[in-house]
């Protein structure tokens, strides 16, 4: 199963994510990255017919998450968690965060007020 959490592109929150970019800021060029990201994901999940979902979010993502075979009772050699915070702006001298270490945490994730997307 693969999940994604993305900012609904019509919602305000865009405009908070649009001046953390690293590139072009403007609100609507992060709409039309959002948009075209939904548009790739759902020729992915068609071409694949792959297990993959889609969640919107109306307020600016804090954190971004990329975990690969991070079940605690899987964890293998090739498990992997890489994390980015995300200020609330972003100054154009700032660079990503890195993870300082790779201890794993037992804490169960919460859930948070998402909006499923349709994969059509």
């Amino acid at each position: 199963m693969i999940r994604f959490v993305l900012i609904d592109p019509e919602s305000t929150a865009i405009d908070a994510a649009a001046s953390r970019y690293y590139t072009e800021r403007s609100p609507a060029s992060a709409r039309e990255r959002v948009r075209h990201t939904l548009r790739l994901l759902a020729e992915l999940k068609s071409a694949t017919e792959g297990d993959l979902t889609v969640r919107l979010v109306a307020h600016p993502i804090a954190v971004g998450v990329i975990a690969i075979d991070s079940r605690p009772d899987h964890a293998g050699p090739l498990s992997a968690v890489f994390a980015e915070y995300f200020p609330a702006s972003r100054s154009s001298s700032s660079s990503p965060a890195l993870p300082s270490g790779t201890g794993r945490s037992s804490t169960k994730p919460k859930r948070c007020g998402t909006t499923p997307h349709p994969m059509t």
